[in-house]
Parts: C-alpha cells; sequence; structure tokens
C-alpha cells in the first residue's frame, strides 16, 4: 500500500492527451526524507497495451486451433517430445474410448491401449518424422471399442517452429480404414 510507504505494481487504464485509453504496467515506489515521511513518488511505466492485444490474438488463435481440431472427423492426439500425452480430439477420445484428461501429462507409452510392441512402433515413426522432417505414416491393426481389430493408417508428423527447431509436439493422425 502506497500510503504505508510500501512499493505498489500493477495494471491500469490510463488516457492519451488525446483521450484514448491504454494499458499500462507500472511499478510506483514512495521515496522517503530523513524524517521516514514519503515526499514523492517514482513511476516506473510501460505502456503494455501492444503487448495484451498481441496475446489475445496468441489466445484466439489457439481457441480456433482446438476447435478447428475437435471439428476433425478422423482422431487425432498429440505427444510432446518426451513421448508425454498433451491431448486429443473429440473423434480420438469417441473412437477409442480415451479419456484426454486422464491421459494428460501421463507417458504415452503407460497408456491401457498402447502395448510395448504398438510403442516401439510409435517410436520408429517419430524417429522417422523427426530426421525426414516429414510424416511417417503406415498401416497397422487396431482394436476399437467395438472390440474388433481393423485396419489404420497413423500418421507421425514433428511439429517445427518458424525458425525450423523442433517445436516439442507430435501429432498421431489417424484413419480407420472400417474392414
Amino acid at each position: 500500500n502506497l500510503t504505508q510507504g510500501k512499493i505498489w505494481h500493477g495494471n491500469f487504464v490510463n488516457l492519451t492527451k488525446a483521450k484514448e485509453e491504454f494499458e499500462e504496467r507500472a511499478i510506483i515506489i514512495p521515496i522517503k526524507d530523513e524524517n521516514d515521511i514519503t515526499t514523492h513518488y517514482v513511476a516506473i511505466k510501460e505502456n503494455i497495451s501492444e503487448s495484451i492485444k498481441m496475446q489475445n490474438q496468441i489466445t484466439n488463435q489457439n481457441y480456433f486451433t482446438a476447435q478447428l481440431m475437435d471439428a476433425l472427423p478422423i482422431p487425432v492426439f498429440y505427444t510432446s517430445k518426451d513421448d508425454i500425452f498433451l491431448g486429443a480430439n473429440t473423434e480420438c477420445i469417441k473412437i477409442y474410448g480415451i479419456s484426454s484428461d486422464d491421459l494428460k501429462g501421463r507417458s504415452l507409452s503407460s497408456a491401457e491401449w498402447m502395448s510395448d510392441e504398438k510403442y516401439q512402433v510409435f517410436l520408429e515413426m517419430k524417429k522417422e518424422a523427426t530426421i525426414a522432417k516429414r510424416s511417417s505414416t503406415r498401416q497397422i491393426k487396431r482394436k476399437l471399442l467395438d472390440g474388433k481389430e481393423h485396419d489404420a493408417l497413423y500418421s507421425i508428423s514433428a511439429f517445427y517452429q518458424y525458425d525450423g527447431s523442433l517445436g516439442g509436439k507430435y501429432p498421431v493422425i489417424c484413419v480407420v480404414l472400417f474392414n
């Protein structure tokens, strides 16, 4: 609390001379005299309007991407580069009967539907996708909720950042071929 001689920091809306609103982040420091009485305040301020605008754009883009993923009529899940399950779209949850929330943060190898053999195939495909910098696709057998084995095309891609560095996410797309 400034009136108690303490430093205050926070965000607030301010006005330009042209009466346009902008957001500021500020630190306000009380300056005291030799009798410990506050005589002045020093403020260090930063206009964060553009930063907030960019953060909102990123949030909206992430929301759009999540909606787009859920609109896909094919199962998609994605992992970290360390094979930690990060999420799945609605179709993946529906077809495989998995709970995205139960798996989030767990190693893909510990998923009930991921046998040791299937996990080794996943690792091989992930390595291929990373080295070749393109998708690795294979046809494999997959047991679904109906209890039957189905042929499925699995495609694993490495996600790269705009600068070409590995982004750390591996989307896995599966197209089930009902036979």
